[in-house]
């Protein structure tokens, strides 16, 4: 049988405080960004119909 959690006051004055909210979003603010230093591959810019397989000729 499930047992009743009750709310705690102090959580739910968090959840409206909006200053909190946001801080919340900031989390891992200041962490490297490991996708900056990898270097950026140049998109593919098309194929040749010449070295496709016949069935897609």
């Amino acid at each position: 049988m499930m047992e009743r959690q009750f709310i705690d006051s102090t959580e739910m004055e968090l959840r409206k405080d909006e200053d909190y909210i946001a801080s919340l979003g900031m989390v891992g603010e200041g962490a490297p960004d490991h996708g900056a230093f990898k270097p950026k591959r140049a998109e593919p810019e098309g194929f040749d119909e010449e070295d496709l397989p016949a069935a897609y000729q």
